[in-house]
């Protein structure tokens, strides 16, 4: 397996939970949205369900009221996939595999296991990928089986320095903080230690020109042509609005951006930002994209 690259020109672009602004989070379409719309990652959450099988879901209960823990994989909704689901559908993504560890009806040394085995069983040698998660233990557990596993620690409620102190003696080669903990100080102590820098989730524009102004590894988001969108690092010069449209009424724009073999297509509202989802027009807007090509 292989850790999140070094980014040569700007951080890595990861979906969180897929693309969840235009399909429902952490479901195979969402995972296909993401890589259209330019994410070369994904982020999600995988819990074990209650026959030991590794799906992928944020929250210990479903919508319906079905708790994973103590439920088998076939009585749970079709749309949840499974961790070889994604792989299979999705075999280029490069993946950032979040343990969820509450309400969990295994130990910690139990799930760590079928983690380890399920990246086995479904992941190539050359598979970009790491495991995080918020709990210190689990992480370690993981290391433990599979030192050559890459790790990374997400923290908001630790401090830096606790953060930093654990990923150093538990060999954790990133560190994950949310948004409104990124500081060019936390960046700089980072790399002294010789670890990477990821953050989340960065869905407007000014926390993504943040982010890669400070120079992280990886910018995840819910909208990933966001970030590219936006990213203060994006190629102008070799990139090119193609074409877009908008109604009579200016509520609904969809564009196609070019930059070099790459294409984004994509589709918004205008008016998202009204409800305080994470607007792909503002993003597009601010930078002077719709309808005309950068000076």
């Amino acid at each position: 397996m292989t850790p999140l690259p070094s980014p040569d020109r700007r951080p890595v672009v990861c979906g969180h939970r897929g693309a969840p602004t235009v399909q429902p989070e952490n479901t195979l379409a969402s995972f296909a949205a993401a890589e259209q719309r330019g994410a070369t990652w994904v982020e999600f959450d995988v819990r074990p369900t209650g026959d030991g099988q590794l799906a992928i879901h944020h929250d210990p209960v479903t919508i319906d009221g079905i708790r994973l823990g103590s439920t088998g994989y076939r009585d749970l909704d079709s749309a949840i996939p499974r961790f070889g689901d994604l792989v299979a559908a999705s075999p280029a993504l490069g993946l950032d595999i979040e343990m969820k560890t509450d309400d969990i009806d295994m130990s910690l040394a139990s799930f760590a296991e079928l983690v380890v085995h399920e990246i086995g069983s479904h992941c190539s040698p050359s598979t970009e990928l790491m495991v995080t998660s918020f709990d210190a233990d689990a992480l370690r557990l993981v290391r433990e089986l599979q030192p050559d596993l890459p790790t990374g620690l997400l923290f908001w409620k630790r401090s830096f320095d606790e953060a930093l102190a654990i990923a150093q003696s538990d060999g954790h080669g990133t560190l994950a903080p949310w948004i409104r903990l990124l500081s060019a100080d936390l960046v700089e102590q980072a790399r002294a230690a010789s670890l990477r820098v990821v953050t989340w989730t960065v869905n407007e524009p000014a926390d993504v020109q943040l982010a890669s102004s400070l120079g992280v590894d990886m910018i995840i988001g819910d909208d990933p042509a966001v970030i590219l969108l936006t990213n203060d690092k994006w190629d102008y010069e070799s990139s090119c609005f193609v074409c877009g449209e908008s109604n009579a009424a200016g509520q609904q724009i969809w564009f196609e951006w070019r930059a070099g073999e790459s294409r984004i297509t994509a589709d918004f509202n205008l008016g998202a930002e009204d409800s305080g989802a994470p607007s792909l027009a503002h993003g597009a807007s601010s930078l002077g994209l719709l309808g005309k090509a950068p000076a």
